[in-house]
């Protein structure tokens, strides 16, 4: 809670004179905007009032520290005041403002402690400038500011874990208990675990029960450099060729002079791997646990790296076909659809790789689209569709006469370029007529059924694009 002390600094009575005489009541009024919390960083707001019609300008304040609380008129002498050992000038600042609202100045990064403020000031009139300066008769603003004192101080203390880690302890002291703590890799702005970090940069952040911080960063330089080597994980039922166990792989070029140990810890009994520096072992099963030793046979260090065969899902996924016409050509799309199983996450390799992003394909049809798609571990799934084309007769396809007799005018709609005929189909499906229409653009058309020839009954006609079938026809019925 802010509270506001008010006091009288100083009254000067200054001689008459023909030029002005002038009396001046100087007022000082603090308050408290913040007590420090986290060291050195309280905040006083002070104003400065003057009685009469004066403006203030060229405002000079001495700000001044004392927790002995021995300030007295003999050791503060004329502005600018000696500085004793006791007080330390803190800051001079200055501002121009009239005494309606008075002069504002707030003093920052002060610690817990008696503060004194004093100050010089010129003041003016309508006419004639005035000039003074608070001498060493003028008491001093007294602003006891409480709080924590002590700052929040923080180091590092590391430790060799083994060869390629080491363990990061925090040292901390100051501020407020208790105290959190964050750990980030400077380099990949990652979180990390203190208790094993490689060489590296690292930074921790250190925050105490009044949400005051202190950071640190330092750097780590290990014994020996971490071996380059990654372990693999292939899941069993990942693909056909481990589909009887699961398999653990170390791959990299950090293996060149090491041994290398294998171990299965559960189920029991626990049982030793493949031997001869064996790199993979397989016909692991779901819920196998186990580590692999890599030994550097220079200086003897040891990498463990802990391994776990995951139960496997296998992958299972649609494709879903549309298609559209754009300036008459025909473009087929194909979607990865309702993908699951496996292990995230998924990449996607499509044949032909032709304007495709990872879950998408678009091309001129007819075509054959391929896609695989492989998880975290490298288990695959391909399937493909084939697209013939678009719908080459939308809408709009009719026969007059129905029934009709010698002839029948059929009209429909071409939207995609190409080569056209038709093919009439008895009742029975059996083909009875093939007919070449050319090369059409989109557009509307007709065409003329020569009756001569056939029996009468019901006909299924048929318009063909380049040799693919419209899955539109109509029916006619000849008499």
């Amino acid at each position: 809670m802010k509270k506001t002390f008010i006091m009288i600094a100083v009254l000067f009575i200054c001689l008459m004179s023909a030029n002005t005489t002038l009396l001046a009541n100087a007022h000082l009024t603090y308050t408290i905007v913040k007590q420090p919390v986290c060291g050195c960083d309280g905040e006083v707001e002070i104003v400065v009032e003057e009685c009469g019609t004066y403006n203030f300008i060229g405002t000079n304040w001495w700000v001044l520290k004392s927790n002995t609380n021995q300030l007295n008129n003999s050791s503060l002498g004329t502005p600018p005041w000696d500085v004793s050992p006791q007080f330390e000038t803190y800051v001079q600042a200055s501002g121009n403002q009239d005494n309606k609202n008075g002069l504002h100045f707030t003093i920052h990064n002060l610690c817990a402690g008696d503060w004194y403020f004093k100050f010089a000031y010129n003041v003016i009139d309508d006419n004639t400038l005035k000039f003074f300066v608070g001498d060493g008769t003028s008491a001093a603003l007294h602003v006891q500011l409480t709080g924590s004192a002590e700052l929040l101080n923080c180091d590092v203390s590391l430790a060799n874990c083994g060869c390629y880690y080491k363990m990061a302890t925090p040292v901390v002291s100051g501020g407020t208990p208790a105290y959190s703590y964050e750990w980030i890799d400077v380099v990949t702005n990652q979180p990390v675990n203190p208790l094993k970090l490689k060489s590296g940069t690292y930074r921790m952040t250190v925050t105490d029960a009044n949400g005051c911080k202190c950071i640190k960063e330092f750097t780590v330089t290990t014994e020996a450099a971490l071996p380059d080597v990654t372990l693999k994980i292939t899941p069993k039922g990942c693909n056909t060729a481990t589909a009887d166990g699961g398999c653990v792989e170390l791959t990299g070029s950090g293996l060149t002079g090491k041994a290398i140990v294998w171990k299965r810890t559960f189920p029991t009994p626990e049982t030793f791997g493949p031997t001869g520096n064996a790199t993979q072992w397989c016909n692991l099963q779901p819920g196998d646990k186990g580590w692999v030793r890599i030994v550097d046979l220079n200086n003897a260090c040891v990498l463990e790296l802990p391994w776990e065969i995951p139960a496997y899902t296998p992958m299972t996924f649609s494709l879903l076909t549309t298609s559209t016409v754009v300036n008459g050509v025909c473009y087929g799309r194909v979607d990865v659809a309702n993908l699951a199983g496996g292990e995230a996450p998924y990449t996607y390799t499509w044949s032909p790789d032709i304007h495709t992003t990872p879950t998408t394909s678009f091309r001129a049809l007819p075509a054959t689209f391929s896609v695989t798609v492989t998880d975290k571990n490298g288990c695959v799934k391909t399937q493909q569709v084939t697209m013939l084309g678009c719908p080459t007769v939308r809408g709009g396809i009719s026969v007059s006469p129905n029934p009709w007799q010698s002839n029948a005018v059929v009209a429909y709609d071409v939207t995609v370029n190409g080569n056209y005929s038709y093919k009439l189909y008895d009742g029975n499906l059996s083909e009875v007529r093939s007919v070449v229409l050319g090369s059409l653009t989109p557009g509307s058309y007709t065409t003329t059924v020569d009756g001569t020839g056939l029996l009468a009954g019901g006909y299924y006609m048929f318009i063909i694009q380049d040799g693919i079938p419209d899955n539109t026809g109509i029916y006619l019925l000849k008499e």
